[in-house]
């Protein structure tokens, strides 16, 4: 690692997290536009939990479209190269899956609810016969 490559930390902590980043960053200008600290959309939580991080349930939003927006420059978004990825602390829903393999997990969750009888269809089968 050069002297003045970026660094980039993984994980919680630990020298054994640290290491040389070589993505290419620019300053893709995101900005926030709106008055500081007004969302307009009532109570809201800021920070990681605890009663004392949420701002006051009573408070009601101002408006139905918040009073800031972050203002994405195109030169920001990019598709992501990576397929399948995982993000957050853990949990089913911060799992992401590449187009291929969501519409593969798709297709088997549909044919097993294809498969699937419960109780109601075998009565119903043995009732009515193969007649649907």
């Amino acid at each position: 690692m050069r002297e003045h490559d970026p660094i980039v930390s993984h994980g919680r902590g630990g020298q054994g997290n640290i290491g040389a980043d070589s993505t290419e960053y620019v300053d893709a200008a995101i900005v926030r536009e709106g008055v500081y600290g007004d969302q307009g959309d009532g109570a809201y939580s800021a920070g990681r939990g605890g009663a004392g991080n949420i701002g006051s349930p009573h408070v009601r939003p101002t408006s139905k479209v918040p009073h800031d927006a972050e203002v994405i420059p195109e030169v920001a978004i990019r598709q992501s190269m990576d397929g399948d990825y995982h993000t957050g602390r853990g949990g089913q829903g911060n799992v992401h899956l590449d187009e291929e393999h969501r519409k593969e997990k798709e297709k088997k969750h549909q044919h097993r609810h294809d498969q699937y009888e419960g109780l109601a269809d075998k009565l119903k089968y043995k009732i009515f016969g193969g007649r649907k």
